[in-house]
């Protein structure tokens, strides 16, 4: 069964051990002999070894085993999104997916929203992910348990890329010249993220060159820039309920503006003005050295946060306050 949402879920799966299965130990990658094969985050709770990875591998799916403990979720999540975009970021793997089930689902499943997977497997898993899984913008498959590896296979490999709508489907099949970056803060106490590309200056003139003065430019590359809440926040004046958003800019020589979208999804060349919720005013302040990346950064303090776009000899700054149900 396929079905759709409004985000991003990852979850948890334990499996027993098969005799004469080869067994997968935590953080082992195993490849297929197929070129470019889908890749599956495959998140357990505890260390384990189990047949499952194998098996995805038998059947042309690339598969990487992260273990989902410690007393933190914060520090679950973290590290969850980290090997994630590992994936996302490997030349040889096309999309991504996530498989998912049981106890610890909750903590993967905001771990995966923010870090944009393609898709997503649940087998059978806790009560309380069903509000994160409901969130998602991919495509869901439910299967009962793991001896459904086969469909779980074919799943994989007719997943679409997430983010290249406006563009060609199929991602590149070299390294990315700007690789998937995740930025996480806490805001409200509730983890809050922006996933975009890293363009790097390499030498180049940025600001009203590279990013030209008074028109719409998404502050990233390839895939658009999307903003991740599962806590209701403003943005300057701004109000955005818990969900999926992708922001923009309009850079001036006086004035710079944040353009908050409700469109998720697309490429970072595709802008609908129809769907912008508002602009937020950015202070700006130099950098005494520049900045070869472009960066996001999530500050927190108290109950709210600022928001930073940091590149080149600019930092670009506005406040997100969380607005109280």
């Amino acid at each position: 069964m396929t079905t759709r949402g409004a985000g991003i879920a990852v979850a948890v799966f334990c499996v027993g051990i098969s005799a004469g299965r080869a067994q997968s130990p935590t953080g082992a990658l195993l490849l297929p002999s197929v070129e470019r094969p889908p890749a599956a985050l495959f998140v357990a709770a505890t260390d384990i070894a189990t047949p499952f990875p194998g098996e995805l591998k038998l059947n042309g799916i690339a598969s990487l085993i992260a273990e989902a403990a410690g007393p933190s979720a914060e520090g679950r999540i973290r590290y969850l999104t980290g090997r994630l975009m590992t994936l996302r970021n490997d030349p040889r793997f096309p999309t991504v997916i996530v498989i998912g089930s049981g106890a610890s689902a909750r903590d993967a499943a905001i771990a995966a929203r923010v870090a944009r997977a393609d898709g997503f497997v649940a087998m059978s898993p806790a009560p309380d992910a069903a509000a994160d899984i409901a969130r998602l913008v991919v495509d869901v498959f439910k299967v009962a348990d793991a001896t459904a590896v086969k469909e779980i296979a074919d799943f994989a490999r007719g997943v679409s890329p997430l983010g290249r709508r406006g563009t060609r489907e199929r991602r590149p099949d070299t390294p990315r010249r700007s690789p998937r970056t995740l930025a996480l803060g806490t805001v409200g106490g509730s983890l809050v993220g922006i996933e975009y590309g890293q363009p790097q200056k390499r030498g180049r003139e940025i600001w009203g060159a590279l990013v030209p003065w008074n028109r719409e430019w998404m502050p990233g590359a390839d895939e658009a820039t999307t903003l991740t809440t599962n806590v209701a926040m403003r943005i300057g004046d701004v109000s955005l309920p818990p969900g999926d958003y992708t922001f923009y800019l309009e850079p001036r020589e006086d004035r710079v503006q944040l353009l908050v979208s409700k469109d998720v999804g697309q490429f970072h060349t595709v802008f609908d003005s129809s769907l912008v919720l508002g602009r937020v005013d950015m202070a700006m302040q130099k950098r005494p050295q520049p900045v070869e990346g472009l960066t996001f950064a999530i500050e927190p303090h108290g109950d709210g946060a600022t928001l930073k776009l940091i590149w080149d000899d600019r930092e670009y700054s506005a406040t997100i306050a969380v607005v109280k149900q």
